[in-house]
């Protein structure tokens, strides 16, 4: 088993999931549907924390109080969203907020999965994500094989999850009013400022310069 490229497909996971739960609440219909879905993932966050307590053998009397006040609540906005306690599946929420963006749902569960192989240390996501090079039978129909991490793919899973990614934090900007262009080109100049350089800062000048055009420009 390869350990050392785990963390980056994990971290690809986390990516996609944080992106799918956020779609569940900014695609809403209405507000009144996005408070009953918000209300539907506290009370799942409060379901993991007691099982997490549980386990840990404390005491979880105060969380169990606060899990039966949210399933009252839930009751009051159950005509705009289902008063579960506990989230749908992540496959299901990944496709849902893939097809809502134009996205192909297959392609993003088909990643995830494979994301969550590797996470968990798979067998066939160690064949699925590298490319080998040096297979030797250290004995009859056994092999030893050197690998490293695919370029192609993880390039390509990079891109699409960025991508995935961007247009939740997009639909959370629309959701709040915000403006999305200044808001991405702030984002993206503070990640510049803080990304270690050798010109000394001429690329964040000129991309400011740019940007700063570029709103001037905007109605």
């Amino acid at each position: 088993m390869h350990y050392g490229f785990r963390w980056t497909f994990t971290l690809i996971r986390a990516a996609l999931e944080g992106a799918a739960q956020s779609m569940q609440l900014t695609q809403a219909k209405s507000t009144h549907e996005c408070v009953a879905r918000l209300i539907r993932a506290v009370r799942d966050d409060v379901h993991q924390e007691i099982k997490a307590w549980t386990a840990f053998g404390r005491d979880v009397s105060d969380l169990q109080a606060r899990a039966e006040r949210h399933a009252v609540e839930a009751e009051k906005w159950a005509q705009w969203g289902k008063p579960a306690a506990t989230l749908p599946d992540m496959v299901s929420l990944l496709r849902s907020g893939a097809s809502y963006e134009k996205v192909d749902p297959n392609g993003i569960e088909a990643m995830w999965r494979t994301c969550s192989a590797a996470a968990h240390g798979k067998a066939w996501a160690v064949r699925e994500l590298q490319v080998f090079t040096d297979e030797r039978e250290w004995r009859p129909g056994q092999f030893h094989s050197t690998g490293y991490p695919d370029p192609v793919k993880l390039t390509r899973m990079l891109d699409e999850t960025t991508d995935f990614l961007n247009l939740a934090v997009i639909r959370y900007l629309m959701r709040m009013g915000a403006d999305v262009a200044r808001e991405l080109r702030g984002g993206i100049l503070a990640a510049a400022e803080r990304t270690p350089s050798t010109d000394g800062g001429a690329l964040v000048s000129a991309m400011r310069s740019q940007f700063d055009a570029e709103s001037a420009t905007e109605p």
